[in-house]
């Protein structure tokens, strides 16, 4: 069959399956003003730096509820076994706070000591025990401290793959046991 027929019947067996639906839009109905402190900002993780330090009262001017960070290798947070390193990202989780917003901390850090190669294809850490333990006491941290972090995003786009150690490429499997192990640490830690 010519390619050019076999891309013909693929569209044509793609609009086979779709269904009508009836869409109204009443514009002199008012639901009221739109929220604009219910949209997220974010932040990403590119530099131990926080990224809009200069610019926190404009931020704040906008009232956001929620600034996601993402949470990186930038931060170090594991800079040797059984070392802990939170001062760099208190320094962005502060700045968040100090805007009035409540961090939702995306968890898309893959350690050195823990993911040894730069692989978007090694999603999972070589001990598991040491990342749950980095997780529950990432948590834990700022738990204690009182940031009033009600949020943790397991990965970010864990399909997407690229040249480099995050983001992830997942399979189903792998992603739902580095989400066990990740979420039964911060539950330990935080079991709100």
């Amino acid at each position: 069959m010519p390619p050019l027929i076999l891309v013909a019947l693929l569209c044509c067996v793609s609009v086979l399956g779709q269904q009508r639906a009836r869409v109204t839009l009443d514009f002199g109905r008012s639901l009221g003003p739109l929220e604009i402190d219910r949209f997220a900002l974010g932040q990403g993780g590119l530099s131990p730096e926080p990224m809009w330090e200069d610019r926190a009262a404009e931020v704040r001017a906008l009232r956001p509820r929620l600034i996601r960070l993402f949470v990186q290798e930038y931060f170090d947070l594991l800079p040797a076994p059984d070392k802990y390193n939170f001062e760099t990202l208190d320094r962005s989780v502060d700045l968040i706070l100090r805007a009035g917003a409540k961090p939702l901390m995306s968890l898309t850090f893959k350690p050195r000591l823990l993911f040894p190669k730069v692989d978007q294809d090694v999603v999972e850490p070589n001990d598991y025990r040491a990342w749950e333990q980095l997780v529950f006491r990432l948590v834990k941290h700022y738990q204690e401290r009182g940031s009033g972090i009600q949020y943790w995003e397991v990965g970010n786009e864990p399909d997407i793959g690229e040249d480099g150690g995050c983001p992830y490429r997942f399979t189903p499997e792998s992603y739902c046991r580095y989400y066990e192990y990740t979420v039964a640490a911060a539950l330990r830690a935080d079991p709100q």
